[in-house]
């Protein structure tokens, strides 16, 4: 029989749903783990970013709902109509006035940065006329539904058609909407390309599957009824975080928030350009075409841009960038009122110097993109500056290197981020105004059966967000007399053990952020700690603890010192593994 045979709880996150993480032992739900965080997130699936979508869009592909108006009684919907799949979900829209469409106003409105799409097809008419109206701006498109071409445009950051086959195409604008916000989606049966809608008093074509969505691109379609519907990471989800090959981790990470407030649009006036240009519509690491490409200026100096100025507490502070290389393989991340920087090798995925105080950080994702931090201890505000190297650059300030540019050359970025900590957390995207993700929170009550008293053994295997970071893991029934806890102690590289309030084990040495197995075990002749494959330390004065039935990623009775890290899984035995047995289970 393995030593996984004898543990009464095994969580080796695989398996989430909303508010939950399942245990893989025991099997009839007894030992799933409670779980929240109050906002949506982000996470890597693969190694690939993965974000919330959400389409907002009320009875998305429902056209005879309340929700959809048509101002002209003069419009008709049929529905039953073939699909671009070969079913019977599209619509056919005729016009027999001018002025003929359909509409929907939207409640809330939209603001900031956002993307309209439908898929359309060519009917008695040619043209498709679409838009989205805010009380300042008309957001606006004309699509040519036989040739697939977009005509006339205006007030949008981009708009695109692409064929989805079977004479069948998805229409897409992106706008950046401010004011009061867009409030009503609107769309036109048109004979011309024209940014009136009142083109011929005739004609009809065929639509399906609306959708709006924050971002600078559409994504795959997402059908709603009478709600907004999202998938991803959402309020309350788990995150499991996977590399390729690698089996998943659970993320626990703090409130945090992201300050730059065009964190993808890197085209608005948000950014200065300086010296570069950029172009937008690259791949980005979320595997879709909205990164943006900073290209060098054909003059000889500096080849930047640089954030609006930021707002933040005195204290540490947090930037991040995921870049891949184009032409250039060398970048600068700077504050431009502090002058703290560090610099990056986009070949090698390394660090080529760093300010004094700061420090720079690389981690590698499987597309070519790397995510590049630099922490600094801020002022009350920032700039945040982005320089292209030239592959001359060695050491020194990114500000004082200056070359030669081509007017081609450049490098890929997404994600831009600035957060009041010590340490990079999960990307917060944000399209025009800052945005937070709420601290992750796990836990598992009344479960006293499956927790030895008397005798036991607690094992995790984890890495935490920074070393030195300050967290626990513990059982308990919510008191410091009756728990056992791991603590990744604020002291770097230390790890302690606790029992009850008495029982103490100490280890030095070990990075927290490695990835480490931990186990406590204990009796009423002793308490140890094993660390992978080693017995670490031995503590013989054993206080009683009795009456725990709580497990939390946190300090006892759920506060303080929560766990902020990736936790890859967790055992509990009610009895204490031999030494041999704590040993193999602990060595990676």
């Amino acid at each position: 029989m393995s030593t996984y045979d004898d543990a009464s709880l095994i969580l080796i996150p695989s398996g989430v749903k909303d508010g939950k993480v399942y245990s893989a032992k025991p099997t009839n739900g007894d030992g799933d783990f409670t779980f929240t965080r109050a906002s949506e997130a982000t996470r890597l699936v693969d190694g690939v970013v993965t974000k919330v979508r959400t389409n907002s869009l009320k009875m998305s592909n429902t056209l005879d709902n309340y929700r959809w108006t048509h101002p002209d009684p003069t419009t008709t919907v049929l529905g039953g109509q073939t699909d671009r799949s070969g079913g019977s979900t599209a619509w056919k829209i005729t016009k027999t006035a001018a002025w003929d469409r359909i509409d929907q106003s939207l409640s809330p409105t939209v603001l900031g940065i956002t993307t309209l799409s439908v898929y359309a097809k060519k009917g008695a008419t040619d043209w498709m006329y679409f838009r989205a109206d805010e009380v300042t701006y008309i957001y606006e498109a004309s699509f040519d539904l036989a040739t697939g071409a977009v005509g006339a445009t205006a007030n949008l950051i981009s708009s695109s058609i692409s064929d989805a086959g079977g004479g069948w195409w998805r229409c897409s604008l992106t706008f950046n909407a401010t004011g009061a916000g867009a409030s009503v989606v609107r769309m036109y049966p048109s004979n011309a390309d024209t940014s009136a809608g009142a083109s011929g008093t005739s004609g009809s074509l065929y639509i399906q599957d609306f959708q709006l969505e924050d971002g600078l691109v559409s994504t795959p379609y997402i059908a709603t009824t009478t709600i907004a519907v999202s998938e991803g990471p959402v309020a309350n989800m788990p995150r499991l975080n996977s590399v390729a090959g690698g089996c998943p981790s659970l993320l626990l990470e703090p409130q945090r928030t992201n300050l730059i407030t065009q964190s993808e649009y890197i085209g608005s006036s948000y950014w200065d350009k300086k010296t570069s240009t950029v172009t937008g519509g690259h791949i980005s690491p979320i595997g879709q075409l909205n990164a943006y490409k900073v290209v060098e200026g054909s003059l000889d100096g500096l080849q930047w841009i640089e954030s609006s100025q930021v707002s933040t507490a005195a204290g540490d502070l947090t930037l991040s960038l995921y870049v891949k290389s184009a032409e250039r393989t060398k970048i600068g991340i700077r504050d431009g009122i502090s002058g703290a920087y560090a610099t990056f090798d986009l070949s090698l995925g390394t660090v080529l110097d760093n300010s004094a105080g700061t420090d720079g950080g690389v981690e590698s994702l499987p597309n070519g993109y790397y995510r590049l931090t630099l922490t600094i201890t801020s002022g009350t505000s920032i700039f945040y500056a982005l320089y292209i190297l030239s592959d001359t650059y060695v050491s020194g300030a990114p500000s004082d290197h200056t070359y030669q540019g081509d007017g081609t050359s450049g490098i890929y970025i997404y994600g831009a981020q600035a957060e009041e900590g010590s340490y990079a957390t999960s990307y917060i995207p944000t399209y025009g105004t800052a945005a937070t993700r709420v601290q992750d929170a796990c836990s598992k009550t009344g479960i006293s059966s499956l927790i030895g008293q008397t005798e036991g053994t607690l094992f995790v295997e984890t890495e935490s967000l920074i070393n030195g970071i300050g967290c626990r893991f513990t059982l308990s029934d919510g008191t410091i007399s009756n728990r056992v806890s791991i603590e990744w102690d604020e002291v770097p590289s230390r790890i302690k053990g606790f029992l009850g309030s008495g029982g103490n084990t100490s280890a030095d040495g070990y990075d927290q952020t490695d990835r480490l197995k931990i186990a406590l075990t204990y009796n009423a002749s002793a308490f140890k700690m094993f660390i992978n494959g080693v017995l670490v330390d031995t503590d013989s004065s054993i206080p009683t603890v009795s009456g725990m039935g709580r497990v939390e990623f946190s300090n006892y009775g759920g506060v303080n010192y929560p766990f902020l890290g990736s936790a890859h899984q967790l055992l509990i035995f009610t009895t204490a593994l031999s030494d041999a047995e704590a040993i193999t289970l602990t060595t990676l």
